[in-house]
């Protein structure tokens, strides 16, 4: 595991679900669960930024899934991370190596996961 990235911030408990990274590049990223799904934005604060990644729960669950079975937990990240997507999708950005990965890698499995 290479981590390329670093975990700024983060909230996992029942009224926010988020974490703030920065790349190696510099580049903010924000992984934000709602009930709706997952958003993954090239952003500090979520308002503006480009979308990396916006799912719906379907999808969200099955690129979770996906994520998991093929990079297992990311047992790195703080024990008060408690949320599995949450730290499936974190785990992930924190060792992609710029936004362009993370949003052909997503972006893809989400399209297999809106298919399937």
């Amino acid at each position: 595991m290479n981590l390329v990235g670093k975990l700024n911030h983060f909230r996992d408990n029942a009224v926010q679900c988020y974490a703030n990274i920065t790349l190696a590049d510099g580049s903010p990223i924000l992984v934000s669960l709602a009930r709706t799904g997952v958003l993954i934005k090239k952003t500090r604060f979520g308002l503006f930024g480009k979308v990396l990644l916006k799912a719906n729960v379907e999808a969200t669950a099955k690129i979770a899934q996906g994520l998991f079975d093929s990079f297992g937990d990311p047992d790195w990240l703080p024990a008060e991370m408690t949320n599995p997507v949450l730290r499936q999708f974190t785990g992930f950005v924190m060792t992609s190596e710029d936004v362009e990965t993370i949003q052909r890698v997503l972006g893809g499995w989400n399209e297999t996961a809106q298919t399937s």
